[in-house]
């Protein structure tokens, strides 16, 4: 399965985490965006990392609030 994550739509992974606590197969994981070294990173971004692991049940896509997330097939 392959995700896409519409990040017009999310701009704050690190606030919401819905999708990454939805998911048990870990396929998503959150990234910094921006980032000066000793400095804490000032913006965030999914990244479906670990595609191989999705097993298509869709739990991310229902959790997101955002409708960011899409399951192609």
């Amino acid at each position: 399965m392959r995700l896409r994550v519409d990040y017009l739509k999310c701009v704050r992974p690190d606030q919401c985490r819905r999708c990454l606590q939805a998911c048990g197969r870990v396929v998503l994981v959150m990234y910094p965006e921006r980032r000066e070294d000793q400095k804490v990173a000032t913006g965030w971004r999914l990244l479906p990392l670990h595609e191989g692991y999705c097993n298509g049940c869709r739990l991310c896509v229902e959790a997101c609030p955002k409708s960011a997330i899409e399951l192609l097939g």
